[in-house]
Protein backbone atom coordinates (compact mmCIF):
# COMPACT_ATOMS: atom_id res chain seq x y z
CA UNK A 1 0.00 0.00 0.00
CA UNK A 2 1.41 3.86 -0.81
CA UNK A 3 2.14 5.68 2.03
CA UNK A 4 0.50 9.51 1.51
CA UNK A 5 3.85 11.14 0.18
CA UNK A 6 3.93 8.70 -2.43
CA UNK A 7 -0.02 8.68 -2.93
CA UNK A 8 0.32 12.49 -3.02
CA UNK A 9 3.65 12.44 -5.54
CA UNK A 10 1.84 9.64 -8.02
CA UNK A 11 -1.30 11.77 -8.21
CA UNK A 12 0.96 15.04 -8.65
CA UNK A 13 3.06 13.49 -11.40
CA UNK A 14 0.38 12.25 -13.16
CA UNK A 15 -1.65 15.69 -13.30
CA UNK A 16 2.00 16.94 -14.70
CA UNK A 17 2.27 14.97 -16.79
CA UNK A 18 -1.60 14.95 -18.14
CA UNK A 19 -1.07 18.77 -18.37
CA UNK A 20 2.21 18.51 -20.67
CA UNK A 21 -0.25 16.51 -22.88
CA UNK A 22 -3.19 18.70 -23.20
CA UNK A 23 -0.87 21.69 -23.84
CA UNK A 24 0.36 19.70 -26.84
CA UNK A 25 -3.12 19.25 -28.21
CA UNK A 26 -4.00 15.67 -27.23
CA UNK A 27 -6.12 14.09 -25.18
CA UNK A 28 -5.29 13.75 -21.63
CA UNK A 29 -7.09 10.18 -21.15
CA UNK A 30 -5.29 8.44 -24.10
CA UNK A 31 -1.47 8.97 -21.73
CA UNK A 32 -1.29 5.20 -20.36
CA UNK A 33 -0.48 5.45 -17.08
CA UNK A 34 2.69 5.45 -15.27
CA UNK A 35 3.85 7.11 -19.28
CA UNK A 36 4.54 10.90 -19.87
CA UNK A 37 4.82 12.86 -23.52
CA UNK A 38 8.32 13.19 -25.12
CA UNK A 39 9.35 15.15 -27.89
CA UNK A 40 12.19 12.99 -28.32
CA UNK A 41 12.84 9.39 -29.18
CA UNK A 42 11.57 7.07 -26.87
CA UNK A 43 14.27 4.31 -25.67
CA UNK A 44 12.46 1.53 -25.79
CA UNK A 45 15.13 -0.96 -23.96
CA UNK A 46 16.53 -1.31 -21.04
CA UNK A 47 20.56 -2.28 -20.90
CA UNK A 48 23.10 -1.85 -23.89
CA UNK A 49 22.50 -2.70 -27.33
CA UNK A 50 24.17 -5.32 -28.59
CA UNK A 51 26.40 -5.95 -31.37
CA UNK A 52 24.45 -7.14 -35.09
CA UNK A 53 26.18 -8.04 -38.04
CA UNK A 54 23.94 -7.01 -40.96
CA UNK A 55 25.33 -8.91 -43.47
CA UNK A 56 24.33 -12.03 -41.82
CA UNK A 57 20.88 -10.50 -39.68
CA UNK A 58 17.60 -11.88 -41.45
CA UNK A 59 13.97 -11.51 -40.50
CA UNK A 60 11.91 -14.47 -41.08
CA UNK A 61 8.45 -14.21 -41.40
CA UNK A 62 6.58 -18.21 -40.68
CA UNK A 63 4.62 -20.76 -39.35
CA UNK A 64 0.82 -19.51 -39.90
CA UNK A 65 0.92 -17.81 -42.55
CA UNK A 66 0.08 -18.29 -46.37
CA UNK A 67 3.81 -17.36 -47.89
CA UNK A 68 6.57 -17.52 -45.66
CA UNK A 69 9.48 -15.41 -46.79
CA UNK A 70 13.21 -14.54 -45.65
CA UNK A 71 14.04 -10.77 -45.86
CA UNK A 72 18.05 -9.63 -45.36
CA UNK A 73 18.44 -6.18 -43.72
CA UNK A 74 18.66 -4.60 -47.24
CA UNK A 75 15.49 -5.77 -48.67
CA UNK A 76 13.47 -5.23 -45.25
CA UNK A 77 15.15 -1.97 -45.14
CA UNK A 78 14.50 -0.71 -48.53
CA UNK A 79 10.78 -2.21 -48.06
CA UNK A 80 10.33 0.40 -45.50
CA UNK A 81 11.45 3.10 -47.88
CA UNK A 82 9.24 2.40 -50.85
CA UNK A 83 5.69 4.22 -50.83
CA UNK A 84 2.52 2.30 -49.70
CA UNK A 85 -0.11 1.72 -51.08
CA UNK A 86 -3.26 2.81 -50.44
CA UNK A 87 -6.84 0.45 -50.24
CA UNK A 88 -9.58 2.12 -51.99
CA UNK A 89 -12.12 -1.00 -50.92
CA UNK A 90 -15.80 0.19 -50.68
CA UNK A 91 -16.82 -2.86 -48.43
Amino acid sequence: MLGAVAYKSRIVFRSKAEQKVADAGYDPARLPPGQYLTEKWPVLHAGGVPETDLATWDFKVFGEVENPITLSWDAAAGAARRPRSRSTSTA
